[in-house]
This record gives structure tokens, sequence and C-alpha cells, in this order.
């Protein structure tokens, strides 16, 4: 699977579109293979920071402020992975067509590792 699909997202507002900002991504880990063959591991914008893990062809990105340190996120982003995979094995992408829907479960799966990192950033903003 080496489209630049988004399957799966959780934002706190809506400001680009999801799948123009999934191909950017892709096309920075591309671009970032190129120059280094372990690709990126993080890219700031402004006072955000995206993190991303690769996994078995999948990109999972999480992002923060600079206040919430890089190893939380990435262990976050792992358990996210394992979860994901546990719930959707390899073989479903095997010749699947696309379609996110099968996949809108996973939020719930995830809810309590997403509202804990919330609760984390509460804390060390105020």
């Amino acid at each position: 699977m080496k489209e630049s699909l988004v399957i799966f997202k959780r934002v706190s507002s809506e400001k680009i579109n999801e799948q123009l900002f999934g191909g950017f991504m892709s096309a920075i880990e591309s671009i970032s293979e190129t120059l280094d063959t372990s690709g990126i591991s993080n890219l700031q914008i402004g006072n955000k920071k995206f993190y991303f893990l690769k996994r078995k062809n999948f990109m999972f990105i999480g992002n923060s402020n600079e206040s919430i340190k890089e190893k939380e996120i990435l262990k976050e982003l792992n358990i996210i992975a394992n979860k994901f995979f546990n719930l959707f094995p390899m073989e479903k992408f095997e010749n699947w067509n696309g379609d996110i829907n099968s996949l809108l479960e996973f939020q719930k799966h995830i809810k309590n590792s997403l509202e804990l990192e919330l609760e984390k950033l509460k804390e060390s903003l105020w």
C-alpha cells in the first residue's frame, strides 16, 4: 500500500483537507528517504511539531506543541500503531479497495489514548 491515502484522522480543528495533508506528508517522507534511508522522524511548522512512525508501509503521524516530549508522542504512536494492526491485520489491505468506512471503528479503540494525551497537554498549558 503506497498511496498517500489518509485512512484515519483525529484533529481538534479542520484547517486543511486531510487527503491534501496526507499527500504532503507522503511527499515529505519520499524526499527525506532520498536524502537519508531512515526517512523523516519529525517536522516542525511554526509551533507545531509532527512526529512520524513508519510501520508496514503505514505512516502514523502525531503532532503536538513543543511542550510535549518527543518520547511521549512516539510512545503513544507506538501504542496506537499496535492497536491498529491488532484490529486490522495486514491481510485486510492486500486486496483493499480503499474504502475507509471499514476503518472508522478504530477511533473508539484509541479514545483513551487520545484523551490521556489531551489531559497531559492541558496540564502543561494551565
